[in-house]
């Protein structure tokens, strides 16, 4: 037992010299030889860690977290952090996952393995941890919602069919399953898929897009701009939008789309940007977060996101002749022309698809998303379109 002592004070003052102001709790079961430290950091959201006795615990949390030594910034204490609703049951997970995973989970665990988990967007983000090697092994998601949960679903129902299909541009699907509440009779839908290594890319050309997205088209399948907007329509008038103007403006600018031409299809990621997108020497191309993913659309649709990202997540515009920049309409134009098969597509059905359904996802699938940017679209939809 004095072993395990003095390991506590030493992977404790190790904790405190990386987070000199979170406060520590560390708990060693009587008899027991496994040490548990729970501590907070405050990193633009509240993160809640759980990590088993280690001298690489430092190093993992470094790593992690920071990257660097990280600043000395006030933090919140375990019990301004308890106290919040979320951070509760994220708490409640993460003893629950680090107790020692039952079910599924389980065939992932060994005795060196912890897990991280973050509050995100309507859902718990964790990481399944190799303390020893200090490697990221595991994406686990935990959705905390119903809007969200659905997505979680389709996102591990659609890395199932890629990795049946033999495409290699996403994580591989591990298990899914429930795990129950230690203190309510709540259970936790959780997935889990591989960790995706690689770097950002620094650059996107167009040829490097389109081998990605080419792999995704469906043989002998064909869906039309209508099919798809009216699929958009449905989900207007079902959704619970904050105002019936919004919801007015989403159903006028669909009832532009009235192309019925039969295209070829494709399976559509659904949020292609920079920041889900993966380079690795040896594999390429990947993406990551397939939640908003369509077994069924149209490949343009998604360059079409991945080139307006700017536009949706930064733009301060509050017209659409604002925000669709024609230096990027021509980039989509010229797209279209040159790597998508089939008939010429007319740019203005295809952007009122896209926009609409960027915001539903974004109104829908986020909780925290920025109200200012989610209003910032919406008066968009008050204004002329502009491509008439």
């Amino acid at each position: 037992m004095d072993i395990v002592r003095a390991k506590l004070e030493t992977v404790s003052r190790e904790l405190s010299l990386i987070l000199p102001d979170a406060e520590l709790e560390s708990t060693v079961a009587p008899g027991a030889k496994q040490i548990s430290y729970r501590f907070f950091v405050d990193q633009n959201k509240n993160q809640f860690l759980l990590f088993p006795s280690g001298a690489e615990t430092s190093h993992v949390v470094r790593r992690l977290l920071f990257g660097k030594q990280p600043n000395t910034a006030p933090l919140p204490t375990i019990k301004d952090f308890a106290e919040s609703d979320k951070s509760r049951s994220l708490i409640d997970l993460t003893l629950r996952f680090n107790s020692g995973p039952s079910g599924a989970l389980k065939s992932l665990w060994t005795d060196r393995s912890a897990i991280v988990l973050t509050n995100g967007q309507k859902k718990r983000i964790g990481f399944l941890v190799d303390v020893g090697s200090n490697q990221l092994k595991s994406v686990i998601k935990v959705p905390m919602g119903p809007g969200t949960t659905e997505n979680v679903q389709k996102e591990i129902s659609l890395l199932e069919h890629l990795e049946k299909s033999g495409v290699d541009l996403a994580p591989k699907p591990q298990v899914a399953g429930y795990l129950k509440s230690h203190h309510s009779p709540k259970y936790f839908y959780y997935t889990s898929q591989s960790y995706v290594g690689g770097e950002r890319p620094k650059g996107l050309s167009s040829d490097l897009i389109s081998g990605f997205l080419s792999q995704l088209r469906l043989k002998d399948q064909h869906v039309s701009l209508y099919d798809l907007a009216q699929n958009q329509m449905r989900r207007v008038l079902e959704a619970d939008l904050a105002s019936d103007a919004t919801r007015n403006g989403l159903l006028k600018l669909l009832d532009r789309v009235k192309d019925k031409t039969q295209r070829p299809a494709s399976l559509v990621h659904g949020d292609l940007r920079p920041s889900n997108l993966v380079v690795s020497s040896h594999r390429g191309l990947r993406a990551i977060d397939w939640e908003f993913s369509d077994r069924k659309g149209l490949e343009i649709v998604d360059f079409s996101h991945l080139v307006l990202d700017q536009a949706y997540t930064r733009s301060t515009h509050k017209t659409f002749s604002e925000m669709f920049r024609a230096e990027w309409l021509k980039v989509i134009q010229t797209y279209a022309a040159t790597y998508v098969p089939g008939p010429p597509i007319e740019l203005s059905q295809m952007l009122a698809l896209q926009f609409a359904q960027h915001y539903l996802d974004r109104y829908l699938g986020f909780d925290r998303w920025d109200t200012g940017k989610l209003r910032r679209l919406a008066n968009a939809l008050h204004t002329d379109w502009p491509f008439d």
